[in-house]
């Protein structure tokens, strides 16, 4: 297992956390409980879950979405959202990622196809 820098200092000694134990403590932060709850009272799959959902949507990137906005609000000549904020950044790769069979299925152009009925047109 492959260890980084993030030390943490219990009493007497210092503890190297790998990239997993990382993710355990960033998850148990945010849903402000204890890692040692977190790892009693979750799945693994959930804890699955929660990862990808963050690796898509990082924690905090409404947050950074708003502070874009109430500095164009007061006029600042910015770059584009996603160049000053990496967590919007990642919301728009993800965005953009999607294949086109997942931006036609919830759009209003396939609920027209699939209420076409014997050779109707669809209705534009």
């Amino acid at each position: 297992m492959q260890r980084n820098s993030l030390l943490l200092w219990y009493g007497c000694g210092k503890i190297t956390l790998s990239q997993e134990e990382e993710q355990l403590f960033d998850l148990a932060l945010i849903m402000q409980i204890p890692v040692s709850r977190l790892v009693k009272e979750m799945s693994y799959e959930e804890l699955l879950g929660w990862q990808n959902y963050f690796d898509h949507k990082p924690y905090g990137y409404r947050e950074d979405i708003r502070a874009y906005r109430i500095m164009m609000a007061f006029g600042n000549k910015l770059p584009k959202a996603e160049d000053l904020f990496e967590s919007i950044a990642a919301v728009k790769k993800r965005a953009d990622e999607r294949s086109a069979g997942q931006k036609l299925a919830g759009s209003k152009m396939l609920a027209m196809i699939m209420t076409a009925r014997g050779g109707d047109a669809i209705p534009l």
